[in-house]
């Protein structure tokens, strides 16, 4: 998710805060929300962690909230107008009064949703077939909104730069063999790969690595990487043995911790 002013950061902060006290006060835990919410335990976690960089865009935030809202038995919607008057006024400021008048006009919140599965299915097949190559993609009502996220940010990139058609994978969580002090990941580039990489809740690196590049990372607690092409990753934690992230195209992202 793009990085919000401060102000609007403890703005947010102060309804998440409310999810959290609510789903406290039920004694419900992660796991539980994400069960009936079919949100990733690991978004809710960021969510409520305030590790808002790691979310996707805006609009699945807000979905986010709703369905977060509704199974504690709050008003989900009046929650994510909150938000909408959090993230939305400055952009709307910069934006045309063509874009301005489509803005005003309400859509229901998961109509667009269906329609950008729909369409980006097809144009996956579409792909794949004139390639002859298979590939087969399994959706769930989470990673759907993932696949939409990831094909508008990734987009220009497979255009200009010929990365692999993205295929979404979930989120793996990964420990050293041992507990050290400190942890590091060695990564050698076997073809071209978008990155973003994020050491102890900063954002170190995004962008475009070429095929040949090696980047070393080191963290105290926490790296979380997300690959565009996990395919053309050689992964190495602490110094173990290599191993590729995972196959040609695919999105993948990991979390290396010491945390049990």
């Amino acid at each position: 998710m793009k990085l919000l002013s401060d102000v609007k950061k403890e703005q947010l902060k102060e309804i998440v805060n409310s999810l959290v006290k609510t789903r406290q006060e039920k004694s419900l835990t992660i796991e539980e929300i994400a069960m009936k919410t079919l949100i990733r335990p690991a978004l809710l976690q960021a969510l409520e962690e305030g590790r808002f960089e790691e979310l996707p865009e805006l609009i699945f935030v807000r979905g986010f909230i709703i369905r977060y809202g509704d199974t504690l038995g709050l008003n989900g919607n009046s929650l994510a107008e909150q938000f909408i008057k959090i993230s939305e006024p400055s952009k709307l400021k910069q934006e045309s009064p063509h874009v301005k008048k489509k803005i005003d006009i309400y859509i229901p919140i998961f109509l667009p949703y269906v329609v950008l599965v729909s369409f980006a299915s097809l144009v996956l097949f579409y792909i794949l077939d004139l390639s002859k190559k298979t590939a087969k993609i399994s959706y769930t009502n989470y990673s759907n909104h993932q696949v939409n996220h990831n094909t508008h940010n990734l987009n220009k990139n497979i255009l200009e730069n010929n990365v692999p058609i993205p295929i979404y994978k979930t989120v793996v969580i990964l420990k050293p063999l041992f507990n050290p002090n400190q942890l590091q990941i060695t990564i050698k580039l076997q073809g071209k790969s978008w990155l973003r990489v994020i050491v102890d809740n900063k954002k170190v690196f995004e962008g475009i690595i070429d095929r040949g590049a090696q980047k070393i990372w080191k963290a105290e607690k926490r790296i979380f990487v997300r690959s565009g092409n996990a395919g053309a990753i050689l992964l190495s934690i602490n110094g173990e043995k290599e191993k590729i992230l995972g196959k040609q195209g695919e999105i993948r992202e990991f979390i290396l911790t010491n945390k049990d």
